[in-house]
């Protein structure tokens, strides 16, 4: 195998998603090689995420296909005629392939559900990203927060960040392409995102119309944004069924955030179920992966 420390920063994230490991809590290059390391032992131990391809998928029929989807590149994992869609968006410098496993771990639930996992374009640093968000900024108003000054992160989940609005369109073209394909209503699917993923998850479901309202969404390590927006924005989805888990341990988007937005959810009316694990900045363990295939449930 090549030594990750001669690799560009594209083929380090590519050789990390590889063998099933995440990187969006890296930053520096020297991260990205140690976790590639850690790849490194598990592809050699026989590990790791097979090749895209038609394939068996899981979750009851259907294979694994790569295909353009409203300007996506996307993974479509399922069946043809499935009883729920769900959107997986992932988190800041991440990709698709890092909940590829999702399908075969959700089988269990007995349901036919069909998954759509586009893939964030990428800046000019080489990150992919759905909108521009600056790391360093956040970090700092972290911890400025924690010495005591909450002015910082209080402008930060208000003001909108650059490349929000261009998102919420090609999502939403996105999702118009989802339904088409799955022949399914907006009713029927399910988003779903970690870390700016679930930022921009619940930002698309809070921005479509009411006539056209998902049945819930499923927000893994998140936080708030543009407060006044969807403060205003829950009155035309009252109700919405919501699932926010988040560990306590996580060191790179700290689990107060969810707090406040389990409380900015409940205060304006969605249906709110809040959990919370001893992890870091992950999915969590299979406790919480049977609190995401209940809310799944509850919605079909």
């Amino acid at each position: 195998m090549a030594d990750p420390s001669s690799m560009s920063a594209k083929e380090l994230k590519a050789f990390i998603a590889s063998a099933g490991l995440m990187f969006n809590d890296c930053f520096e290059k020297s991260e990205f090689i140690a976790r590639a390391k850690e790849a490194q032992t598990v592809l050699e131990a026989g590990g790791g995420v097979p090749a895209a391809k038609a394939e068996g998928g899981g979750s009851r029929g259907g294979g694994c296909s790569a295909v353009k989807v409203g300007g996506y590149d996307c993974l479509v994992i399922g069946p043809e005629d499935p009883d729920l869609v769900v959107v997986i968006l992932h988190g800041y410098g991440a990709t698709n392939n890092d909940f590829r496993d999702i399908p075969k771990v959700m089988e269990s639930m007995g349901k036919k559900i069909k998954y759509y996992l586009p893939q964030a374009p990428t800046n000019a640093a080489g990150m992919t990203e759905w909108w521009t968000i600056n790391v360093m900024e956040w970090a700092m108003a972290m911890q400025q927060r924690t010495a005591g000054n909450e002015k910082p992160v209080g402008n930060l989940i208000r003001k909108e960040p650059p490349g929000l609005a261009e998102c919420r369109k090609k999502l939403t073209i996105f999702l118009e392409e989802v339904c088409a394909g799955s022949k399914v209503d907006h009713s029927k699917v399910m988003l779903c995102g970690f870390s700016q993923g679930a930022m921009t998850a619940l930002d698309l479901a809070l921005t479509l119309p009411k006539e056209k309202a998902v049945a819930g969404v499923t927000v893994i390590s998140g936080s708030t944004i543009v407060v006044e927006q969807w403060t205003q924005r829950l009155k035309e989805h009252p109700g919405l069924k919501v699932l926010i888990t988040h560990g306590q341990s996580d060191m790179v988007l700290p689990c107060i955030a969810s707090g406040w937005l389990n409380d900015l959810l409940r205060n304006g009316g969605a249906e709110v179920k809040y959990e919370l694990h001893g992890g870091g900045h992950d999915l969590g363990g299979p406790n919480i992966m049977k609190k995401i295939a209940e809310h799944w449930a509850s919605v079909m």
